[in-house]
Formats: structure tokens, sequence, C-alpha cells
């Protein structure tokens, strides 16, 4: 199984400039940010929100632009990597930020949010627990809820031979859980291309939204 610990965590974003996705560079991932946020910012008014909670929100390369797109909002960004706070208060520094599991951060949250983010990170919380918890920790999510949205951007692929059995279940699991538990107010299908080691292949992503 994929160690998807603190420690392992704390590891990919101890190196360099801590970006080991190149989220603040690549084209290819602000794209997905700036996709994601245009949703948003379609349905509600920018001054009108005042409260964001962002899961997962490692490093701050989104972090970043939901306080520019959201003047007004106190922003709470949670992730399990210290390492990746550290570099998300510095791209971030208006917002403030928890470090931990955020299945269990959010069962202290008393706060209701106008929006909250949870960017390619859900698929962790399908490896780390079962079914049952992973919806129990979004219906936690969906509650603290104030008349908001629940916004989840999920690379969509169908499980194929080139993936491991791990892999296999882990995104069956994911899309299962997103058809059958929420009610989805919105979807969006869109490609994107990723260059990398001088290949360009497309991926292509989901944006759930739930109320």
């Amino acid at each position: 199984m994929t160690d998807y610990s603190q420690d392992h965590f704390n590891e990919l974003y101890s190196e360099g400039e801590r970006d080991p996705w190149k989220y603040f560079e690549s084209e290819y991932e602000q794209q997905k940010y700036d996709r994601t946020l245009r949703w948003a910012l379609d349905r509600k008014e920018p001054e009108a929100v005042t409260d964001i909670l962002e899961l997962g929100c490692g490093n701050g390369a989104f972090t970043e632009k939901l306080v520019s797109a959201f003047p007004n909002a106190d922003i709470l960004g949670v992730d399990i990597s210290e390492e990746a706070l550290d570099k998300a208060r510095n791209a971030a520094p208006e917002a403030d930020f928890i470090c931990g599991d955020m299945f269990e951060v959010i069962q202290g949250l008393e706060r209701k949010y106008d929006l909250i983010f949870a960017s390619e990170c859900l698929y962790y919380l399908t490896d780390m627990y079962t079914i049952q918890e992973f919806r129990d920790f979004v219906d936690l999510a969906t509650n603290l809820l104030s008349n908001g949205y629940l916004l989840s951007a999920n690379i969509h692929r169908e499980p194929s031979e080139e993936n491991s059995v791990e892999d296999r279940e882990t995104m069956a699991i994911l899309q299962t859980t997103l058809e059958t538990s929420f009610d989805i107010v919105g979807q969006n299908t869109y490609t994107e291309k990723k260059r990398t080691e001088g290949r360009t292949r497309e991926y292509e992503y989901q944006i759930w939204a739930f109320e």
C-alpha cells in the first residue's frame, strides 16, 4: 500500500523549492486551479464570501489564488505536511493554517463556510479510511457549509490494466462515492495536457460541486 503518511508528504515537500508537483510554475497545474476557481466565482459574489475552508491545501498555490479572488474572506487551509505549510504561509500570509489529518481536523471545526475546496486530495482518504469513514468525512464537511458549496477537483480515469490493483481500487472507491453520496449541483469535465519527460499526456479532470 502506498505510504500517504505525514512523513511521506514532509519528505516530498522538504526538498528544493518545496513544490514537488510544480504547482506554482506549471501551466498545467495553474489551469486546473483557475477552472475550479472560475466555477466558484460564477456562483458566488466575491465580496459576499466571508469564510473559506481549503482541505489539502499543500504549499498554498491555490490558497494564494483564493486570497486574491475573495478579498473579504477568512481562509483556513488544512494539510498534513508542516513542510508544505511552511511554504503556504509565505505564499498566502493572509490565510490561517492548521497542520493535521483533514479527517480529524474537520471534526473539531464549528465555524460555517461559504466555500469548501478539496482539490486532488480526497483519493488519499479512500486509501487511508474505509468507504464508510470516507462518506462520514464528506458528511462532516458538507455540514460545515452555510448556503455554500463543497468543490472537489479530481483526475477522472477509468481504471485500466496499466494501473496497479491498489490504484484501480482507490479510483473506483472515489468515483463511486462521489456519484452516490451527494447531491451533485455541478459537474465540469475538461482535459489538460501535461508535459513530462519529453511526453505530452492528456488527463481528464472533473469538478464536482455539492451543497
